[in-house]
């Protein structure tokens, strides 16, 4: 009878995915580092209303943590960083982009299990499967075809009719192909088409951070790109363990490796069963893997011409014109995140409200400070309204 736990042919491949985890973390850091470094003007959302005023303490133990995986196989390196990680993240759910997410579960076996064990293997390839698949599902909606149609055209310089069947479907066959290759990466004979299609999707979203961002408010995401594209490579090119033998070892050796069995369950939970209920509106969007859905809602904080002066000139900087409304300065949040931290905003009404006591803080008279939430469904708008006492309103379109 195997043991699931024992090395396999090829440590190597375990290694290198080790050290592509911690250093692609590292790279998000640095290529966002005002969100990790503090002072930073945007505010800090912490989930518990407390303060912490070592936030840099803690970024320097991450960072120096992160460094002990890449050059050492002790499990105290990678417990403080996942420790650490999540104390940042409870502090500031900025943090919560979904390549931190993606980060810190994939740091899990390390904690846990061997490093080079066929189970850490499985799990992985499960973790990569299951973000593919629900990326690719939220990715299925008339906001993201909108958004796609859009991008084409502007990128190949042809008008396309986003009310045209054809184009519809092309919209509507971006998500589904994500989310089959996402399943395809775990079978053999389907494993090659998928990855074809993820490499190429990597490859195109960092050409066009390149050419259309110019690396500039979306450089975090160039890094996790690439280090996607590693994990590929690694995961699922050649002689890589099979996700179906790793399975059958551990249910040959269930009672004795409860470890195991807690490592694949909770891959199997965050990532492929806690997505669904974003569906419901029970689970935020990043954390369900939507980032380029184009789903979230979009916020703004409306503020009158005669109270302007009391908002500092760096945020007046991130102001936008919104159809149908003149008079003041409209802030666009996202762009204020993007712009200053180099991460865009985490896309929640409990998050924007924490943004709302920023600006409730700076003595702006009531009547001149109004909060929106425009939730985009095809071409509707839902368009909801608070002012400092948070209590929402509806506005008639």
């Amino acid at each position: 009878m195997e043991n699931p736990d024992i090395p396999v042919r090829k440590p190597w491949r375990q290694q290198a995915i080790t050290r592509c985890i911690a250093l692609g973390l590292i790279a998000g850091v640095l290529t966002s580092f005002r969100l990790w470094w503090k002072p930073s003007l945007f505010p800090t959302l912490p989930l518990p209303d407390i303060q912490f005023d070592d936030v840099n303490v803690l970024t320097a133990v991450l960072l120096l943590a992160l460094s002990g995986v890449v050059i050492s196989s002790k499990r105290m390196f990678a417990s403080v960083a996942v420790l650490t990680l999540l104390c940042l993240m409870v502090l500031d759910q900025m943090k919560w982009q979904p390549w931190v997410y993606l980060y810190m579960i994939m740091l899990f076996p390390l904690v846990i299990s061997a490093r080079t064990s066929v189970i850490s293997f499985a799990y992985w390839q499960l973790v990569m499967s299951g973000v593919y698949l629900w990326s690719g599902v939220h990715k299925m909606n008339p906001n993201f075809v909108r958004l796609f149609i859009g991008e084409v055209s502007g990128t190949i310089d042809i008008q396309l009719n986003p009310e045209q069947g054809l184009v519809i479907v092309a919209g509507y066959a971006v998500g589904l192909l994500e989310a089959l290759a996402g399943v395809g990466l775990l079978f053999d004979k389907t494993r090659r088409s998928a990855l074809c299609f993820v490499l190429v999707m990597h490859l195109a979203i960092i050409g066009y951070i390149g050419i259309h961002d110019r690396l500039q408010n979306n450089l975090v995401l160039v890094p996790w790109n690439v280090a996607m594209i590693i994990f590929n490579f690694l995961l699922f090119i050649g002689q890589a363990p099979g996700f179906g033998g790793a399975l059958r070892q551990l249910m040959n050796n269930v009672r004795s490796q409860l470890a195991q069995v807690a490592l694949l369950s909770a891959a199997l939970v965050l990532v492929w069963i806690v997505p669904a209920f974003n569906l419901t509106g029970h689970v935020d969007h990043y954390l369900s893997f939507s980032l380029f859905s184009n789903k979230p809602s979009f916020f703004y904080v409306a503020i009158r011409d005669d109270q302007l002066e009391k908002i500092p000139s760096e945020i007046q900087k991130h102001s936008v014109p919104l159809a149908g409304m003149s008079g003041g300065k409209m802030i666009d949040i996202d762009l204020w995140a993007r712009e200053e931290l180099g991460v865009p905003f985490y896309p929640e009404t409990r998050t924007f409200q924490k943004v709302s006591d920023f600006f409730c803080a700076l003595g702006i008279e009531e009547s001149g400070l109004v909060f929106l939430e425009i939730a985009k469904v095809g071409n509707e708008k839902k368009v909801t309204r608070f002012t400092c006492d948070k209590k929402p309103e509806p506005v008639s379109q």
